[in-house]
């Protein structure tokens, strides 16, 4: 069956139309905010530590999102270590883990927390604010 483009046109904006206010309306009562915080060397690895916090939802549930979400990430030496350290500023949450050294290690560590991040957006409608 052929679909002329004078037909076609208006299907096309029919199915593309989207109800984004609603959605931004719900991603605005829950949050996320990550924050790089240190990094050093540790055998012969750099280690970095990202302090992050929510809003709305229970900040255990990055660390479950950044398990489920970055599985392929890391490998025996990465040491993954997420929760909540008292001594971290006085009590905070965080992620602690290990990448190879140099500019190879640092665009993992970069992208393995950009998609932890894109796994608990996916899990919970909500936003998400971040520097790495």
């Amino acid at each position: 069956m052929k679909i002329s483009m004078l037909f076609g046109l208006p299907l096309l904006a029919l199915a593309s139309a989207v109800a984004i206010p609603n959605e931004m309306e719900e991603r605005a009562k829950c949050s996320l905010t990550a924050k790089w915080r240190d990094q050093w060397t540790e055998k012969a690895l750099t280690r970095y530590r990202v302090k992050f916090s929510t809003v709305g939802v229970e900040p255990q549930t990055f660390c479950d999102s950044f398990y489920k979400g970055t599985a392929h990430c890391f490998s025996a030496v990465s040491n993954l270590q997420c929760g909540f350290d008292s001594g971290v500023d006085g009590g905070s949450w965080r992620v602690d883990f290990s990448a190879g050294q140099g500019t190879l290690g640092h665009n993992q560590y970069v992208n393995c927390m950009q998609e932890a991040a894109n796994q608990w957006r996916a899990d919970h409608p909500c936003d998400v604010f971040s520097s790495w």
